[in-house]
């Protein structure tokens, strides 16, 4: 039976999840398709999550577990890319899961089509008090729909793509290890750039809710940072790679998403009170304050704070931290 299912391989990055990763696996055995591993990849965990996953690979055929020194998400993805064997590869975030038919349905719609890359809807967490998730709307466009995705039309989670792995390592499709946040929506642009896509209009991803999770942990001013840094460097990349028709509207949009992190980065660090860092950053950005176009995109709240920034006045700035009070 399972020559008819070529083998695909599930890849999962995990960091300290001892308490929730043998839950996850245990969903991922739900899966109506037959023929498929599961790669994780240990990304240096300071708990005891190894040795969970090398207790639970002793009973699991299925399981592959690689272990690393700490690297961050992209790292330990393309770990799992270079160790997976199988003819086709999927993601999944090790407190997620897939509906049961995830694998089959992907691959059905690739036997329809051919294509190189297939997406599906996703479920979100919507209410701490119920704990509810609720499909989040999208068209299910198909072909080359970065634009659609750019748009909010089109929405998905990186672990809601089945992907061919031979086409993954011909046109070079990694995550760069230099992002430890928005590292998913890079590989997302480069695959909608290079490739024709799929879709299955199903929700059958679900990014699950943890209270001690990255997502919803107290953001320092060091994640504001790092979020401004990788929003400038994913529109270094798709002015690299992005020659197609709509270039300038792809261009304006993510200048558009790099000058609102950018200021948003900026407005945190005057709520943090480090003024002698925002100074240097107001210096250094006085005349992307300056250009029309780029204020044009802002709401008048976003505006009102460049003025403030634009001030350069140590004064005014602790006064509307002091009104502010809570970063």
């Amino acid at each position: 039976m399972m020559k008819n299912y070529p083998l695909v391989s599930v890849i999962i990055p995990t960091y300290n999840s001892s308490s929730y990763i043998k839950n996850t696996l245990k969903k991922l055995e739900q899966q109506s398709y037959c023929n498929f591993e599961i790669v994780v990849v240990n990304d240096g965990s300071k708990d005891n999550t190894l040795e969970i996953l090398e207790q639970e690979a002793a009973s699991n055929q299925k399981l592959v577990v690689i272990n690393k020194v700490n690297g961050g998400v992209s790292s330990a993805r393309n770990a799992g890319i270079k160790a997976a064997k199988g003819e086709f590869i999927s993601f999944l975030d090790d407190d997620d899961q897939y509906d049961p038919a995830f694998l089959d349905k992907m691959y059905a719609r690739h036997l329809e089509t051919g294509a190189n890359a297939i997406y599906c809807g996703l479920h979100r967490y919507q209410g701490r008090d119920t704990g509810t998730y609720k499909s989040i709307d999208s068209n299910f466009a198909e072909g080359l729909i970065l634009l659609d995705f750019l748009n909010k039309k089109v929405k998905f989670h990186v672990g809601g793509i089945f992907l061919k792995r031979e086409y993954v390592e011909e046109i070079g499709l990694y995550f760069d290890e230099r992002l430890r946040l928005g590292e998913d929506l890079l590989f997302i642009y480069k695959l909608l750039t290079l490739c024709h896509v799929s879709s299955v209009p199903s929700y059958m991803y679900t990014h699950m809710f943890r209270e001690d999770s990255l997502m919803n942990s107290k953001r320092t001013l060091n994640h504001y940072q790092h979020e401004s840094y990788a929003h400038g460097l994913i529109y270094q990349a798709m002015e690299e790679i992005y020659q197609g028709e709509e270039r300038h509207k792809v261009l304006q949009m993510l200048s558009e998403k790099m000058f609102h992190h950018k200021v948003r980065y900026m407005w945190k660090t005057l709520l943090y009170g480090d003024f002698s860092l925002l100074k240097q950053l107001v210096a250094e950005n006085r005349n992307e304050f300056s250009e029309p176009a780029n204020i044009k995109t802002l709401d008048t709240k976003s505006r009102k704070k460049i003025k403030i920034l634009k001030s350069d006045n140590i004064l005014v700035w602790k006064v509307v931290r002091l009104i502010n009070r809570k970063p």
